[in-house]
């Protein structure tokens, strides 16, 4: 998985008790997601292990108010059921 962060956002510290939204820019080769709202973002692989650096990445789902993707034909679909069968709460955008 690829690590980015905004310079601006990363200096900004987050508490747990904040809403955490993790947005994931789904496509057929990648996964794109940002957290908010401090802006962190990651870049990883739209496969099983990508999945699984993702699931690391966003850390304790009990701090995670939602999880946003956009349906995008066949390529969500392992995401979502993945993250559905973990009881992470969904928005499909």
């Amino acid at each position: 998985m690829e690590k980015m962060t905004h310079p601006v956002a990363a200096s900004k510290p987050v508490s747990l008790s904040a809403s955490i939204t993790i947005g994931v820019d789904v496509s057929k080769n990648h996964l794109d997601a940002a957290r908010h709202p401090n802006g962190d973002t990651i870049r990883g692989a739209n496969t099983r292990k990508g999945q699984t650096e993702l699931l690391r990445w966003i850390g304790d789902i009990k701090t995670v108010e939602r999880v946003v993707f956009e349906p995008t034909g066949p390529y969500h679909r392992t995401l979502e059921e993945r993250l559905a069968s973990l009881g992470v709460p969904l928005d499909q955008g």
